[in-house]
Formats: C-alpha cells, structure tokens, sequence
C-alpha cells in the first residue's frame, strides 16, 4: 500500500508541476486542466485557477472561483501569497503568476 501512495503522490506532484509549466508558457487552458486534477481544493490551488481563467478572459468563473476562495478561507490572501510564498527561478515567471491572480482578485472585487 505504501508502494500505491507513493506513486499516486509522485502523479500529483507531477501533475502541479506541468500546470505550473503550462501557465508560465502561457498555455492556460492546459494548466486548467491539470490543476483541476490535483487534489485537495485548498485556497491556493484555487486561486490558481482562478488566474487561469482570468488569463483566458473569463472572468465570471475566475469570480466564481474566488469567492470559494473567500469562503472557505476568508482571512486569506491569493495576492499575498503569490508575491512572497512562491519561490520562483526567474522574476518574470512570478511576476506573470501575480498578475493572473491579481486579475481575478480584482475581478472578484469588482463585482457587485
């Protein structure tokens, strides 16, 4: 059994990885697919796919996704978190994940 999670963990892991890779190339609708298949659906993991599809310009289901995000963590920051709990190798891939989240942050916000 423990042979089963760690293969399953290494397919996760894998998974994020190439949603990461797919949305620093530009390729959101990959990187929906991909971080839609990692599990659990904490704040984080959510709000990258909520930039997604900011990215894309749907920008309803990136309000959608965010007030999930305010929901089941209302005291938690996507922005802030993007900005300083990343580490990333090169600025300007930081730099395009912010302003995804930002963009459906500031949809979300926006909407009334």
């Amino acid at each position: 059994m423990t042979a089963r999670y760690g293969s399953t963990r290494s397919i996760l892991i894998g998974t994020y990885d190439r949603a990461i890779a797919q949305y620093s190339a530009g390729d959101y609708k990959a990187a929906l697919v991909s971080m839609s298949k990692v599990p659990p659906r904490t704040p984080w993991r959510l709000a990258r796919l909520a930039g997604c599809h900011a990215q894309l310009g749907e920008l309803k289901e990136a309000q959608r996704i965010m007030a999930e995000v305010k929901r089941i963590a209302p005291d938690y920051s996507p922005l802030e978190f993007a900005q300083t709990g990343i580490a990333f190798e090169h600025a300007s891939d930081a730099e395009h994940l912010i302003a995804g989240v930002a963009k459906a942050l500031a949809a979300y916000e926006d909407q009334g």
